[in-house]
């Protein structure tokens, strides 16, 4: 008998061991610092390092989380990354009315453009909005 619940424990704690295993190889991870306030899907975001990742919600979901505070904002379902292997991708940040909002994310795995506020002064004016890339890392 107590060998049947010593066996049943340790198939417990390696089915445990295994899943976060394969949790943590499944999500990638991009670090980026942001060196300005911003925007990002309707959410106001300080300036600082940031993890651009999959959220718990599903691998095909992200989200931009505040390395420090951890305060994270959902950024929507990410359509096809780069493949660009060679390179860990972006952050593109568009300037309207002395405002950054993040306009596109692209990594090797996971892409997606936001699409920018309206503006009438920016719409009359017809110039694009400035824009800054700012490199991710692992």
């Amino acid at each position: 008998m107590r060998n049947k619940l010593t066996l049943a424990f340790l198939t417990i704690v390696l089915g445990l061991v295994m899943m976060t295993s394969a949790e943590a190889q499944g999500t990638t991870r991009y670090l980026s610092h942001i060196p300005f306030d911003f925007q990002a899907r309707g959410s106001k975001l300080p300036a600082g390092d940031y993890w651009i990742s999959s959220s718990r919600l599903g691998a095909s979901t992200f989200l931009i989380r505040n390395a420090k505070t951890g305060q994270e904002s959902y950024l929507g379902v990410a359509g096809p990354g780069s493949g660009d292997w060679n390179s860990n991708g972006k952050l593109v940040f568009a300037e309207v009315e002395d405002k950054w909002y993040l306009s596109e994310v692209r990594t090797p795995t996971l892409g997606q453009s936001f699409k920018l506020p309206k503006n009438e002064n920016v719409a009359k004016s017809k110039r694009e909005p400035r824009t800054l890339t700012i490199p991710t890392g692992n």
